[in-house]
């Protein structure tokens, strides 16, 4: 029998094709992030550390009766990721690279067990992670929320997609699996329980023999074994003819005896001579190991037949009943909290909510539609050759899953198994948008996953339809799409948060950064006015970060108005002195023209 050199994940792509797939994934992420920095931690990002400085792993991860969200999943892990970046900040921009690198593979991988593609699937990695929705993902520390949620999301719906038409004995692993990251998923982020209805769509319309002749296939194995074995040793290069009606006529004789069709692979086509003992022989053994193989089949089969068909159908409302108990208790509330503390039935509109679908609709097609705060660049100040470029890409995309439909109808692919995996991928990419579009806001980070559903929705039809030419019509698509892409990230920095962060970057690279960690932390930190409004909050904890052991060593931001407020003690060993640069959006160290002055 004929041994693999290397083992696969799927049949003709060795692990080394993966590894080079993740590589170059890998390095593109750097390469489209470059321009992205993290350097220091505000807002949100340091007052999170501020908990994991002062708390333990337990009450960081489960704070019980203390917190107005429960996220305990999101809570450990970002905990394990701040103890592993230490006092270095520029950590997070490596670990958030790695991760959001980790879920294009996945896509990739993905697409690839739908399609057999590996350029087409490739190259829609390489789209996602060029998305200018990753920009939370990849600019804050706290981003992490954002991807493990989106790759706890497509795990699941990658074991639902499974379902539909795995193999009997395969079906139960695929359901524990589902229900294992929804059930993470869930406790990363509370709005994905909207997902729940899409766990019955497998159970729906997955097909009632989704095993086709297992039993056939294993005795072709054997059969193809034995003969290979035999007939090394009996034959000495026969003549393809009549081999191939020695392999007809036994052939004929086991499926007739076992109402079986088989498929036997023929021989080479060079063979000069035949043994008819050895080849009856050979088959006379082939039949007795599938005969025992197909026993052990049905074995499997009466088991499978045995599991209880109602569980999975019960599963979903046992997921329900976990999510909303362990939450009542854990923070006293079930209903999920609405964006910047607000409440989602207080400020919930119909209208406003279909509003916000839309929008997030428009943007998986690349039309921005919000406001430069959120959006970056909003569509009217879009260019003339970049719009032309986004409408291209929707037409390409329009024909492609139109040629794919009408392929799918001429080749008769429309079958159950076919729309339970349309339904799947809709209802995922509705149900995402919709449970983000209840709250007061769009923001584009919350467009990921349903982008991301999206491309491999868009790689099922090209793949599985029949359509020629699939791959070409992926790359004509991500051709147009990626540089659209490209170009919406240079709008970065009038997103709102993006400002404050370029700011402390700044303040870190004018005190760590010029000085060294061992210079600055023990002094103290004035500053020239306070016009970007830092808060003492922000100011007593800024350096705590930089500090192995997270103290700060004393080192504290103080903020004066004029150079005779500085303290009397204050002098060029124990002080540094910096100003604001607004227009710079930055600080500028003064310490050497303040002292000397004084």
């Amino acid at each position: 029998m004929k041994q693999e050199g290397n083992k696969a994940f799927i049949k003709g792509i060795p692990l080394g094709g993966y590894l080079l797939a993740f590589l170059l994934l890998l390095g593109a992420a750097y390469w489209i992030n470059r321009q992205i920095h993290i350097k220091a931690l505000y807002m949100d990002d340091l007052y999170l550390f501020s908990f994991f400085r002062e708390q333990n792993f337990f009450e960081f991860s489960f704070p019980i009766g203390q917190a107005v969200r429960f996220r305990p999943v999101y809570w450990a892990i970002s905990y394990i990721e701040m103890a592993l970046v230490g006092a270095d900040p520029n950590r997070y921009l490596h670990f958030n690279i790695f991760l959001n690198s980790l879920l294009a593979f996945f896509l990739f991988f993905f697409s690839l067990k739908m399609t057999k593609k590996r350029i087409l699937s490739l190259s829609l990695g390489l789209l996602f992670l060029s998305a200018h929705f990753a920009y939370y993902q990849i600019g804050q520390a706290i981003g992490i929320l954002e991807t493990l949620a989106l790759g706890f999301a497509l795990l699941t719906l990658y074991f639902l997609y499974r379902q539909i038409d795995c193999e009997e004995r395969a079906f139960g692993k695929m359901l524990l699996f589902s229900h294992l990251f929804f059930f993470l998923l869930i406790f990363t982020h509370e709005r994905y329980v909207a997902l729940l209805p899409l766990f019955y769509i497998p159970l729906f319309f997955r097909g009632k023999q989704t095993e086709v002749n297992t039993a056939a296939r294993v005795q072709n194995i054997g059969l193809k074994e034995a003969e290979e074995s035999e007939n090394a040793k009996a034959l000495d290069g026969a003549k393809a003819a009549d081999y191939a009606k020695a392999s007809e006529s036994a052939l004929s004789e086991i499926a007739t005896a076992g109402k079986q069709y088989i498929v036997v692979e023929q021989g080479e086509s060079e063979s000069t001579s035949v043994n008819t003992g050895a080849s009856t022989s050979a088959y006379t053994n082939a039949s007795a190991s599938a005969s025992a193989s197909a026993g052990k089949q049905d074995k499997l089969e009466s088991q499978a037949r045995k599991r209880p068909k109602l569980l999975p159908f019960f599963l979903p409302f046992v997921q329900a009943f976990l999510f909303f108990s362990i939450r009542s208790l854990a923070i006293g509330s079930f209903v999920p909290k609405g964006t910047g503390g607000t409440e989602v039935q207080d400020g919930f509109s119909l209208t406003k909510a279909l509003s916000h679908a839309f929008s997030q609709v428009f943007y998986i097609f690349g039309i921005q539609a919000g406001p430069d705060y959120l959006a970056g660049i909003p569509w009217e100040e879009v260019g003339r050759k970049h719009r032309y470029v986004i409408y291209a890409s929707i037409a390409v995309l329009a024909f492609s899953i139109l040629l794919a439909l009408v392929f799918a109808i001429r080749k008769g692919k429309l079958k159950k198994e076919f729309f339970g995996k349309n339904i799947l991928f809709l209802c995922f990419i509705a149900l995402c948008i919709g449970c983000s579009s209840i709250t007061i806001r769009v923001e584009m980070r919350w467009v990921y996953v349903s982008f991301a559903a999206a491309l491999l929705y868009f790689a099922y039809l090209l793949g599985n339809t029949g359509m020629p030419i699939p791959t070409f019509f992926a790359l004509l698509f991500v051709c147009l799409r990626f540089p659209a892409e490209m170009k919406y990230r240079e709008s970065f920095p009038r997103i709102y948060f993006w400002e404050d962060q370029e700011r402390m970057n700044s303040l870190a690279e004018q005190t760590i950064g010029k000085y060294g960690r061992d210079y600055v932390l023990g002094k103290q930190v004035y500053i020239l006015e306070n016009n970007y409004k830092m808060s003492k909050f922000y100011g007593d904890t800024f350096f705590q970060v930089f500090d192995p052991e997270m103290s700060g060593q004393g080192t504290k931001i103080h903020f004066i108005k004029d150079f005779r407020e500085l303290p009397s003690e204050a002098n060029l060993y124990n002080s540094l002195v910096l100003k604001e640069v607004p227009e710079e959006r930055a600080y500028r160290d003064i310490t050497q023209e303040v002292f000397p002055n004084l």
